[in-house]
């Protein structure tokens, strides 16, 4: 969902480091992405809540749009 989604709103696909991976450096990779592209990931997780049969997010969802919207993080 997350690759169509990217490229149909962004109008191209935007590859999301492999985070569950510890070489090195691969935790700036994705927090450079998630910077460059904040607003469209607070879009996507916008959308995974109304394309659920059931418009909730998850608990792991709901941390993740919170650590989005705060701030500091």
């Amino acid at each position: 969902m997350y690759n169509w989604y990217m490229e149909h709103h962004v109008g191209y696909h935007i590859p999301y480091p492999n985070v569950t991976n510890t070489r090195y450096n691969l935790h700036g990779e994705a927090a450079a992405i998630l910077i460059v592209y904040h607003n469209h990931f607070m879009k996507f997780m916008e959308f995974m809540c109304d394309v659920k049969d059931k418009p909730a997010l998850t608990n792991i969802e709901k941390h993740f749009l919170s650590a989005l919207k705060d701030v500091p993080t």
